[in-house]
C-alpha cells in the first residue's frame, strides 16, 4: 500500500524541484562548456584539471539527489537549497 502524501509537501517539491531543475539545467551547460576545456588541456597538457573533474562530480552527484528528491525517492534537497553547497 502506498503511503500517504500531503499536499503541502507536493507543492514544495514542485516549486524546490523548478527551481533547482532551472539552476541544474544552466550548470550543465557550464558543465558541457568545461568538458570540452579540460578535452583541449588534456591534449595540451597531458593530464586533465583537477578543479574541473569536482566540478563536473558535484553536478553529477546533484542531479542525481534532484532526481531522487523530485521521485519522492528521497527528502534530501539538491543545490541550491541542499546543506552541502561546497562545489570545491
Amino acid at each position: 500500500m502506498a503511503k500517504k502524501i500531503d499536499v503541502k509537501e507536493v507543492l514544495t517539491r514542485l516549486i524546490l524541484g523548478l527551481v533547482s531543475g532551472i539552476i541544474l539545467w544552466l550548470l550543465a551547460y557550464v558543465i558541457l562548456i568545461l568538458i570540452l576545456v579540460n578535452f583541449i588541456i588534456v591534449i595540451f597538457k597531458g593530464k586533465s584539471e583537477k578543479a574541473i573533474i569536482k566540478i563536473s562530480n558535484f553536478w553529477i552527484k546533484e542531479f542525481s539527489i534532484f532526481i531522487k528528491y523530485i521521485l519522492f525517492e528521497s527528502n534530501e534537497k539538491s543545490f541550491p537549497f541542499s546543506e552541502d553547497e561546497n562545489i570545491l
